[in-house]
């Protein structure tokens, strides 16, 4: 979305962007709302802002955007995903579960999901199913490290990360 001269929408949706990627997350934030002002049907700048959103620790306001990218398009993973994350933030372990279980049914070898998921059933205290979502996560990704991490911790009886 890099030619932004006559297009507000896609010039504050990389500005957005540029902010999130040195950590300036309010400053994304704004950037991202001026991106949906200009366009209120973008899913992928509701999705953004809700990432950024999470960033600043705003969980409940990242689960609104993370909503309204999904009532836009349902079929993107990494928003099925990321509203997961959010509701696992809130405490909201089962409904973070259904969120990971359709970013997994959109995207059968995405790996972040699997291990998130086994996060949240970790916190659910569900070990078997933790470990079983770690596990698949290694299956497709032998190196992601945070995966072997939790899976250790599931299987020594311990609750995830959020």
């Amino acid at each position: 979305m890099r030619n932004s001269k006559e297009n507000p929408k896609v010039h504050y949706y990389n500005e957005g962007l540029d902010f999130a990627n040195l950590g300036l997350y309010s400053d994304a934030v704004t950037s991202f709302d001026k991106a949906i002002f200009a366009r209120p049907d973008c899913a992928e700048a509701w999705r953004k802002r809700g990432s950024a959103l999470i960033s600043l620790d705003r969980y409940s306001d990242a689960l609104a955007s993370f909503d309204k990218a999904i009532a836009i398009n349902p079929e993107y993973a990494n928003t099925w995903n990321n509203r997961g994350v959010a509701l696992g933030h809130l405490g909201r372990h089962s409904e973070a579960v259904v969120s990971f279980d359709k970013a997994i049914a959109l995207s059968p070898g995405y790996a972040n999901a699997w291990n998130n998921r086994g996060n949240a059933y970790a916190r659910l205290g569900q070990r078997d199913y933790a470990v079983a979502s770690f596990n698949r996560a290694l299956d497709i990704d032998p190196g992601y490290t945070v995966a072997k991490q939790n899976r250790a911790t599931a299987l020594k009886g311990k609750p995830g990360p959020a």
